[in-house]
């Protein structure tokens, strides 16, 4: 992948750094902006479309994630995960 990456939205061409992205967003982006190594033109729509799906990505990513960190965080206070040793050692 070269870099900077060179893109046509709507027949105007831009390009920018992506030096400073991961390797997986780089692929996004060239995989996006690009079809059989030949760049290509998109719409403002199309844009907007992939970018609407990146958010509801990353919103679903995010819900899952304070789901998994409330039940860590239930589990580990719980009164099940308390045993008598744990009650032993906290005696002074």
């Amino acid at each position: 992948m070269n870099d900077p990456l060179k893109i046509n939205i709507e027949g105007k061409l831009f390009s920018f750094s992506t030096s400073k992205l991961s390797k997986q967003a780089q692929e996004e982006l060239f995989a996006l902006f690009y079809e059989d190594e030949e760049r290509k033109q998109i719409s403002i729509v199309e844009l907007l479309q992939a970018y609407i799906i990146a958010i509801e990505k990353y919103a679903k990513i995010h819900t899952s994630l304070e789901l998994l960190y409330h039940e860590i965080e239930n589990a580990s206070i719980s009164p099940q995960n308390i045993t008598s040793q744990t009650i032993q050692d906290s005696q002074p």
